[in-house]
């Protein structure tokens, strides 16, 4: 089963264990995915690729555990707790529950596993791996229990299944936020998160990347109507600059950029001190006190500082900036239906700041080809975008709930904004993600009071950063 062979030695990489590394037990806990015999399973497939007999193993060879086992056993102990979760979710889901009923089982599950932890670091341990839960809506049993007629229950650029894909992602939020509390509380353990759900979930967008011969997407036989893009092409998330990666063999014409105030250069000019007062000395325009994200990744490939767009008398032949402080994914129309158009800082935005790009196009290439030619070196950044989407409504004084329901109308937004460049010629795309902004202090005055010396970010906010983040996730470009 190819499935297996992928989890065996894909996922294993999602424990970066080094080779130095010795233990001398090894201490498990899970599911099916790490059982090793305790629920007895008889039959071939079972154990036929490897053992040549059924083992107890729900596979037809070794787990992840086996391999972890044969690499590192001498030395140390080494405890992987997990995967859990799924079966929490799979016996509300099984029984007919609704995926919002099971979702409200996320917040005692990441407890329920963080208590288990602290158990065990009490006993000991010193080395914990964590697993993720898997993208369990791209699983075929889920797409075929769960089939739908309506195209927008699928991810385009994979077929999986949204909101369930949607549930896996809440609870490996929420995990990490556990475990990102207990690592200072236990600054001796290490605790590890393994992310299982990222590389399962490339594996579902890039089967042949891994070997397989399947050409369709994960849920192509459901007739989605969604056809994956022919030309190549990446799209990354941006968390912080330095996961851009600063090779000497990577190398672009121009920059091109779209985005808010997080990576605006001079468009919307700002004035006076504290801004551009620790690099440049005097304001430039930026909503910083030195550089921004993008210019640090100018910089790393070897280019200038973008120019604003706006700037004039300057020649845009190795990138220019589009992006507008305030700037919204969605148009003015959207917001002016809801009553909010008179919230709006300004009219920019991502519809907007590209069609500004096309009308710079013929000052930068003659013809289609030389077009397609020239963007095909070029870098694209398209973003940050939404977090003024929802700061117009949230300032506007409307609820949680409706601002919610923005998020997949912002992501279909970005989505066609980048089908856009690529259909200019794009080939190497940035899409940073949203920031968590319930941890920013604009929104953190009344809790920092309410929990004292180590104060947590504000909830909703942080919730509808994860909810964005979902939905980035199922709605994949490529």
């Amino acid at each position: 089963m190819k499935l297996s062979i992928f989890f065996s030695f894909v996922l294993i990489s999602s424990f970066h264990l080094s080779s130095a590394q010795r233990y001398n037990a090894l201490f498990n806990f899970g599911d099916s995915l790490s059982d090793t015999g305790n629920v007895v399973l008889a039959g071939l497939p079972y154990g036929m690729t490897f053992f040549g007999r059924p083992t107890g193993r729900c596979s037809d060879g070794r787990l992840v555990i086996d391999f972890i086992e044969c690499r590192d056993f001498l030395g140390k102990s080494l405890l992987v707790v997990g995967e859990f979760g799924g079966n929490d979710y799979s016996t509300g889901l099984f029984a007919s529950r609704n995926v919002s009923e099971v979702r409200t089982f996320v917040p005692p599950v990441s407890q329920a596993i963080a208590e288990g932890l602290e158990r065990l670091i009490g006993l000991g341990a010193v080395d914990i791996i964590v697993p993720a839960l898997l993208p369990v809506g791209c699983f075929p049993l889920y797409l075929t229990l769960y089939n739908t007629s309506d195209p927008e229950d699928y991810g385009p650029g994979t077929g999986c299944m949204r909101r369930h894909n949607a549930l896996s992602w809440y609870h490996n939020t929420l995990l990490r936020r556990q475990l990102d509390r207990l690592r200072p509380k236990y600054p001796a353990v290490s605790i590890r998160f393994a992310d299982f759900y990222a590389q399962v979930f490339d594996f579902a967008i890039n089967p042949l990347k891994y070997g397989s011969a399947a050409q369709r997407r994960v849920g192509e036989h459901m007739a989605l109507p969604s056809t994956p893009p022919t030309m190549s092409f990446s799209t990354m998330f941006l968390v912080l600059f330095w996961l851009f990666p600063s090779s000497q063999s990577l190398h672009y014409d121009a920059i091109f950029s779209f985005g808010d105030s997080l990576s605006d250069t001079g468009n919307v000019q700002v004035a006076g001190l504290p801004y551009g007062i620790t690099f440049f000395g005097r304001p430039t325009g930026r909503c910083s006190n030195g550089r921004l994200v993008i210019d640090f990744i100018a910089e790393a490939v070897g280019l200038p500082l973008l120019p604003a767009s706006t700037k004039k008398g300057n020649g845009f032949r190795q990138g220019a900036n589009f992006a507008y402080t305030a700037a919204t994914a969605l148009d003015f129309d959207f917001f002016n239906r809801r009553g909010l158009g008179g919230k709006l800082w300004v009219n920019a935005s991502l519809s907007s700041q590209i069609g500004w790009f096309e009308k710079t196009m013929p000052s930068l290439c003659s013809s289609t080809p030389a077009c397609k030619n020239y963007f095909g070196r070029s870098l694209f950044v398209v973003g940050e975008f939404g977090g003024n989407d929802y700061n117009t409504a949230i300032f506007a004084g409307r609820s949680m709930a409706e601002v919610n329901s923005y998020v997949p109308i912002v992501i279909r937004a970005i989505r066609l904004g980048v089908e856009r460049l690529v259909g200019h010629g794009a080939v190497d795309i940035l899409v940073p993600g949203m920031l968590p902004i319930g941890c920013f202090p604009h929104w953190m005055p009344g809790e920092v009071q309410r929990f004292g010396d180590a104060p947590q970010c504000a909830s909703p906010t942080s919730d509808l950063w994860a909810s964005e983040k979902a939905f980035w996730d199922e709605d994949q470009i490529c």
